[in-house]
């Protein structure tokens, strides 16, 4: 998302700890007044998120599936009708959800800030959360050419860091609607592939958010194409007929004119052995993906589908368009020379049917 004319209101502060040995909650650490921040500061502040929910590999809209009382998104509706000392004890909400969410010892504690403010033009009111786990660095300090450096233990939000994730609540157009306003949200964390958000942290987004993956149609269809490939990578099939079947993927999404894509569809296109489609459509299902006809849009890949790549194990590449590279390129596997040991390893035969241009 484009997160344009951000005016940050209210800021809270809470610290949440990591589960001890006994696995039992430990009681987090409340700010108890609103943080006022300086101009720069606060610029700094604004800047951090814009830049974070602005990331199109690491943040994603949203469906929220929890809007009964206490959830998320109704903490949030009430805070931003809060006076300011209903709004410091309000956001304490957050803190005590995510502590309850956060259930195995590898999940860091960190500081929680919750914010208000506005955002869009028009403007519309929002709400954010952000977990951000510290680190240690140092800066300059001193004065009249006396310099040392000051060591800090909890720095949070610094430009190198990447250990924070946010969740924002943004309130649609009251004019859209008549009665309360529905609301949306959109989540950044470091580890999200955006494509189909199988890196982000569930506990995150679903167990405290109270949101789910967004399945739109240009998900679903990299979600299609990511999945369909990683099943032809970790198949029993040989390189040859990978190779073939990730050319019939990259015919079935651009090529054919089809405005759905479907696993039956494919399966019973390009993969000829019944056994084979059998195993195809139970990875698939074991995956979540819908059984039936879905729309196609390859909005998220068109990076993917311009260009076809062959990477070998010793990292040499072969790169070209999509369209030229399935026409005019042929690549086989063949027997390599018998070694020492008796082994014959694989090689790679590839004719390109062109005449070399340049070897720079």
């Amino acid at each position: 998302m484009l997160l344009e004319n951000l005016i940050v209101g209210r800021v809270m502060l809470h610290e949440i700890f990591r589960r001890g040995d006994d696995r039992a909650p430990m009681t987090p650490r409340y700010g108890d007044r609103i943080v006022h921040l300086a101009a720069d500061a606060l610029d700094t502040f604004r800047q951090r998120v814009v830049d974070a929910l602005g990331s199109p590999s690491q943040s994603l809209e949203m469906e929220i599936i929890r809007t009964e009382a206490d959830s998320a998104l109704d903490t949030a509706r009430s805070l931003v009708e809060a006076g300011d000392s209903h709004f410091v004890t309000l956001s304490r909400k957050f803190a005590d959800k995510l502590t309850e969410v956060q259930l195995h010892r590898n999940l860091p504690g960190g500081i929680l800030l919750v914010f208000d403010g506005t955002a869009f033009h028009p403007a519309r009111r929002i709400v954010g959360i952000i977990k951000a786990e510290t680190h240690s660095g140092f800066t300059p300090f001193g004065d009249r050419g006396s310099l040392t450096l000051q060591y800090l233990r909890e720095l949070i939000l610094t430009p190198t860091t990447k250990l924070y994730k946010i969740g924002l609540f943004v309130e649609e157009y009251p004019s859209r609607r008549r009665g309360q306003p529905p609301w949306n949200a959109f989540i950044y964390d470091n580890l999200l592939v955006a494509a189909d958000g199988s890196g982000a942290a569930q506990y995150f987004y679903e167990s405290f958010l109270g949101c789910s993956l967004k399945l739109d149609s240009a998900h679903i269809t990299r979600r299609f194409y990511d999945l369909t490939n990683q099943f032809i990578s970790s198949s029993g099939l040989t390189q040859d007929e990978k190779v073939d079947l990730q050319t019939s993927l990259y015919t079935y999404l651009k090529v054919e004119v089809s405005p759905v894509v479907e696993v039956r569809g494919f399966a019973q296109r390009y993969l000829g052995e019944p056994q084979l489609r059998d195993q195809y459509s139970q990875f698939m299902a074991a995956k979540q993906f819908p059984d039936g006809a879905v729309s196609k849009n390859l909005g998220n890949l068109t990076g993917k589908l311009r260009r076809r790549r062959v990477v070998f194990k010793s990292r040499i590449q072969l790169v070209g368009p999509a369209d030229e590279f399935n026409e005019l390129v042929t690549i086989k596997s063949i027997d390599g020379e018998t070694q020492p040991s008796g082994v014959v390893p694989a090689w790679t035969s590839i004719i390109v049917r062109d005449q070399v241009e340049n070897l720079g």
